[in-house]
């Protein structure tokens, strides 16, 4: 964040994964420091999970998964345009998870 506030680093950031994600085909991969750490530096941000979550969702899609897992302190978020995930499963009865063109 280093000179930026909270409020404007995360306007900063989540606009870019934003306008990243429109321009994907398969989807979006990125990862952010957690904030399930055992030392806090001023200068640095620490994803708030549960804001991003509702960014990802309301912004870019329902179809997403968190990774945090792994020995960093950090964690890491794929997330799918639905025509990538409706190609998994073209399957009739699937179709009911999708959004309608005319919805």
């Amino acid at each position: 964040m280093r000179n930026s506030n909270r409020r404007e680093w995360e306007q900063f950031a989540f606009a870019i994964l934003e306008n990243s994600f429109k321009m994907c085909r398969k989807g979006l991969a990125f990862n952010f420091i957690s904030p399930f750490v055992d030392f806090h530096q001023s200068e640095v941000y620490y994803c708030d999970l549960m804001k991003l979550l509702h960014v990802i969702r309301d912004r870019m899609s329902r179809f997403f998964e968190v990774r945090h897992n792994y020995a960093l302190f950090e964690f890491t978020v794929f997330v799918y345009p639905e025509d990538s995930i409706r190609l998994k499963h073209p399957e009739a009865e699937m179709d009911k998870y999708f959004s309608r063109p005319d919805a």
